[in-house]
């Protein structure tokens, strides 16, 4: 939290990729805990790398939704349609006054809070320790977060770079196999690179 304060107040408060990187690199040693959950699940499971990516990715995503955002609560604050129409609900859950909009890894861990963007992150942190080819993936248009894994998943949507093909995963939607979003999403002129871990 104390480290989300100070880094809206430095010059860099408004580049958003400079902002993840920082509080990726600031949790993921405090993450030893869960990396041994994974370790001892993986070494009974004898699971391979494309079962392991499947074990994380399905741990986020069962995370209920939250939407965390940089003030109240109020949907008149916010210009966005889906912060509006999703603060409209009745049943709408929503952490107010975090800076950035965001959960850092450690913090969506301990509330069990979570939106896109905090969701890519505490997977792209996990797999990233593991050596993953990764990639966070952000739209302004779409107002939306995906994490995108170099793995030889059978899917439709992969995210092209560099001649290799980046499985598309919805971190939002419980039991999303990766390589397949929803079309209202699936134009990737509208997506650009946040994070890449190698």
């Amino acid at each position: 939290r104390s480290l989300k304060r100070n880094l809206s107040h430095s010059p860099n408060a408004n580049n958003y990729n400079f902002v993840i990187h920082k509080l990726k690199e600031f949790d993921k040693e405090k993450l030893v805990g869960l990396y041994n959950m994974f370790d001892s699940i993986a070494v009974e499971k004898k699971l391979n790398k494309i079962q392991f990516a499947d074990m994380v990715i399905s741990f986020v995503q069962d995370y209920n939704y939250s939407l965390i955002l940089p003030e109240e609560c109020n949907p008149q604050l916010y210009s966005d349609n889906f912060i509006q129409s999703y603060l409209s609900k009745g049943n709408a859950v929503c952490v107010p006054n975090e800076p950035f909009g965001l959960m850092t890894p450690m913090e969506v861990l301990v509330t069990s809070n979570a939106d896109c963007d905090s969701r890519t992150l505490l997977i792209y942190t996990i797999l990233s320790n593991y050596g993953y080819d990764l990639i966070v993936l952000s739209s302004e248009i779409y107002g939306h977060s995906l994490i995108a894994i170099n793995l030889p998943y059978n899917g439709r949507n992969y995210y092209l770079f560099e001649n290799q093909k980046f499985a598309l995963v919805e971190t939002t939607v419980r039991s999303s196999p990766p390589a397949y979003i929803s079309n209202e999403i699936a134009n990737m002129n509208n997506w650009y690179i946040s994070l890449k871990s190698k």
